[in-house]
């Protein structure tokens, strides 16, 4: 497993990553084991047994699609085959639809204590399609494409902030609805809020799974701008 990502530099004092979280399984690969007879056998030819339908084992199954190499440099709406890995492994296929900014205005039905993340910020709405890939992937299993996934950088390549809202304020934000992924569907359109500094203007959007090699800590993200 890859090191955990290197700390996001808070813009202000934000909550830590959140999100929906729906954990999918995987069908196992077909294959096989070989077991050795003992030194007593009176063969010593090797015994090959085929696995059972419904076992497991730790070989992954076979990636599905052309998986996009990690450090790919993309434009905005072009998209990008990855082995999504939170909590299981599925392939599917990432466009960044687009950023749109915001404003603190646009939050004015939200509570107080929501209003106050957004102090000095302007927020930003990164629009993601996700859909499924290959001939094995029986509809979008996973969780939400979350923050721990996705990630936002500044005209200086430095980190924007995620913004994550209590889902009792957030649930009825129609400028940037989070949606889960439908499970018997095969495609899922979503949104995350990013918040930047005065200083900063976001000018890409970036994969970095923290389990796979497109994590910021020791891998290289894919990047939309």
């Amino acid at each position: 497993m890859s090191k955990l990502p290197r700390p996001i530099r808070p813009a202000a004092s934000l909550p830590l990553f959140s999100s929906l979280a729906l954990i999918g399984t995987l069908i196992w690969a077909a294959g096989c084991t070989i077991t050795i007879t003992g030194p007593d056998s009176p063969s010593p030819t090797p015994a090959i047994t085929q696995p059972t339908a419904g076992g497991n084992n730790d070989e992954p199954p076979p990636l599905s699609a052309d998986v996009t190499p990690p450090g790919t440099a993309l434009g905005m709406d072009e998209a990008a085959v990855v082995r999504y890995k939170f909590g299981g492994e599925q392939d599917i296929q990432v466009r960044v639809a687009g950023v749109r900014k915001g404003s603190v205005a646009d939050f004015a039905s939200f509570d107080d204590k929501s209003k106050k993340m957004l102090a000095g910020l302007t927020p930003y709405y990164v629009d993601i399609t996700a859909v499924a890939v290959g001939a094995n992937h029986g509809g979008l299993r996973l969780a939400s494409i979350g923050y721990g996934a996705v990630g936002a950088l500044d005209q200086d390549g430095d980190p924007v902030a995620p913004l994550v809202f209590p889902v009792t304020s957030i649930a009825s934000f129609n400028l940037c609805p989070e949606n889960i992924f439908d499970a018997a569907g095969a495609k899922v359109e979503t949104c995350l809020i990013f918040g930047a500094t005065v200083a900063q203007t976001l000018t890409s959007v970036t994969w970095q799974d923290y389990n796979s090699d497109y994590n910021d800590f020791d891998g290289k993200p894919i990047t939309w701008s």
